[in-house]
């Protein structure tokens, strides 16, 4: 039903020299390419971006998460997200650190941008993601962000 209303909702602010400011939670399961486990990751990821031209933010999040018990890793990963009318695509470039360990990788999404108001949006969000270097793994999973344009 939100899907199918959401067009009436929408006031988007993504025009050339706004600013978007938020963030992302979101929960997932791993399987990591050399162990036999999974593990369960939790991460949040406030952000902060700037629309170059209309439809065109560039920015850069900033991500903490636990991808085991003993280690939470840190992030600033830089993005660039393109807007269709409400919907929008996001890529980023990921390095994580946590004590000595580091990866590396991409982070692909898709999502929708749900306006509960004039600057304000709900935006559920399917990403895909790939990391080398600690453990090398792929995460596909959904994040929920909020996110304030003005």
């Amino acid at each position: 039903m939100l899907f199918l209303l959401a067009p009436l909702l929408s006031f988007g602010q993504i025009e050339k020299g706004n600013w978007l400011v938020g963030g992302a939670a979101s929960f997932s399961s791993i399987k990591y390419d050399d162990a036999a486990e999974s593990n369960t990751t939790y991460s949040i990821a406030p952000n902060i971006g700037y629309f170059l031209t209309k439809n065109l933010a560039l920015g850069v999040d900033f991500t903490f998460s636990s991808p085991t018990k003993n280690y939470i890793f840190i992030g600033a990963h830089p993005f660039a997200r393109y807007y269709l009318k409400n919907n929008y695509f996001q890529a980023k470039y990921l390095t994580n650190t946590a004590t000595s360990y580091s990866e590396r990788g991409f982070d692909l999404s898709v999502g929708r941008a749900f306006f509960l108001k004039q600057k304000v949006a709900l935006e559920p969000e399917l990403y895909y993601k790939r990391l080398k270097g600690w453990f090398n793994h792929s995460d596909f999973g959904m994040r929920l962000g909020l996110q304030f344009y003005w």
